[in-house]
C-alpha cells in the first residue's frame, strides 16, 4: 500500500469514559503522530536510495553500481528501510 493509502486507512484507538470533543482531539493527535512516523519511514527510504544512487556508474547507457563495500552497505541500508516501511 502507498503512503496515501497508509495515511487514509490509520486506525483510531478506542477511548473509554470521555466527551465527544475529547475523543475527536485524542483520535486527530494519535493520527497525526501515526502520519508523522509513516513519513519518517518514507523519508528513511528516500534517504537510502540517494545513497544507492551516489555510487551509480556515471556513464550514458550504463546505470550500474560501483562494486565496493560502501556500494553494498548502501544497498542493504535501502533493502532495510523497505522492508521497515512495508511493516508500518
Amino acid at each position: 500500500m502507498n503512503l496515501h493509502g497508509q495515511v487514509m486507512n490509520l486506525q483510531a484507538k478506542p477511548y473509554d469514559g470521555t466527551d465527544a470533543y475529547t475523543h475527536y482531539c485524542r483520535g486527530h493527535k494519535d493520527a497525526r503522530h501515526a502520519a508523522a512516523e509513516l513519513a519518517v519511514k518514507a523519508d528513511a527510504v528516500v534517504d537510502a536510495a540517494r545513497a544507492v544512487l551516489a555510487w551509480r556508474v556515471d556513464t550514458p547507457l550504463r546505470g550500474d553500481l560501483r562494486d565496493n563495500d560502501s556500494s553494498r552497505k548502501a544497498l542493504r541500508a535501502l533493502a532495510e528501510a523497505v522492508a521497515a516501511f512495508g511493516d508500518a
